[in-house]
């Protein structure tokens, strides 16, 4: 007769088994690097975290905590997703639908046939021996207040007097018109800078900054593309214990030399610009056609004038014309053909 023990073991393997097929996958995935020095990369894949926070309509926060001061950044394929601006030894960043979504995307793209799917990276810097963790999890919503039109910065000029290489920072409040420019084909974001030194723009949130700088020459208006719009709406969406708000964005400027002025970002209606243009062409040429027209005009009628004034010349010439000196008579001044009197 078998022992109990030999009886139940395949029993709770089996139960073992079951149970772990029907529990759910984990809501969260962790980051781990223990004495790591200088740039060290970790590839972990969040993709079931994304597509959970998706199908729950739900946020992601991410928790790091390090024992010293790093800089980090996340990326795909070799591209910086977003990267801090500072060295932090604790963060906490909470991710809402714009950054859920884009995520999801990237995760799931292949850079190559080798590398390992739905992959991203962690890329720690730091100058010290350093461990730490990061948590990705889903979390509810934050309830936020939406902020009125009115205290939308359109075209609001923001002053600066810099030092060589000094960053300033300013807060936007543009993001819920980024939206509206986004979806329209003719509105667009201009950046016009009036600075006294070439300038290198950032965009950033709650300590992180999304890539792709803007340089620009000093004296400049630059239109944002879609894709910075993209960004910019993305980094505004980031909340921290730092700034729940989902409606502004921070706008880094950095100068290469002592500088002065201003900049603002003003959302521009090109087709009213188009239809300024159009009109200033269309009077442009009509004044060129008029100035044409008269200039012909006064070309033919000096033509018409000489060629008159020639014919009565002609005319006058035909019929008051002097006789010929050789045919006067020197002495009497009579012609001689006149009849001579008696005396």
């Amino acid at each position: 007769m078998r022992k109990l023990p030999e009886i139940m073991f395949p029993v709770i393997v089996l139960i073992t088994f079951v149970l772990l097929q029907a529990t759910p996958a984990s809501t969260s995935e962790t980051v781990i690097f223990d004495r790591i020095l200088s740039d060290h990369s970790i590839g972990f894949d969040i993709l079931y975290v994304l597509s959970q926070a998706i199908h729950e309509n739900k946020s992601i926060i991410m928790d790091l905590n390090a024992d010293n001061p790093l800089m980090y950044r996340i990326k795909k394929c070799g591209r910086v997703l977003l990267f801090t601006h500072d060295a932090v030894k604790e963060q906490q960043v909470i991710f809402g639908t714009d950054w859920i979504a884009w995520m999801f995307t990237l995760s799931g793209q292949k850079c190559s046939e080798y590398e390992v799917t739905n992959q991203l990276y962690l890329d720690v810097l730091t100058d010290k021996l350093t461990s730490g963790v990061v948590t990705f999890h889903v979390a509810d919503h934050l309830s936020i207040t939406r902020m009125e039109n009115s205290l939308y910065q359109n075209n609001i000029p923001y002053y600066l007097n810099s030092s060589a290489h000094e960053t300033n920072v300013f807060i936007s409040t543009l993001t819920p018109l980024i939206s509206k420019v986004l979806s329209s084909s003719f509105l667009n974001i201009h950046l016009i800078c009036d600075l006294t030194s070439p300038a290198k723009i950032q965009f950033s949130k709650c300590g992180l900054v999304v890539s792709n700088p803007l340089y620009v020459r000093g004296i400049e208006s630059v239109i944002l593309k879609n894709s910075d719009l993209e960004s910019i709406s993305r980094v505004s969406q980031l909340q921290c214990t730092s700034d729940f708000s989902q409606s502004r964005f921070e706008i880094r400027v950095t100068t290469f030399n002592r500088a002065g002025g201003a900049f603002a970002l003003k959302i521009v209606d090109d087709t009213t610009v188009a239809e300024e243009a159009f009109y200033i062409g269309f009077v442009a040429l009509a004044f060129m056609f008029l100035v044409a027209c008269c200039c012909c005009v006064c070309t033919c009628t000096n033509s018409c004038c000489f060629k008159k004034k020639r014919v009565l010349t002609n005319e006058y010439l035909e019929t008051f014309a002097m006789k010929p000196l050789d045919d006067r008579c020197d002495t009497c001044g009579e012609s001689v053909d006149a009849p001579h009197h008696a005396k």
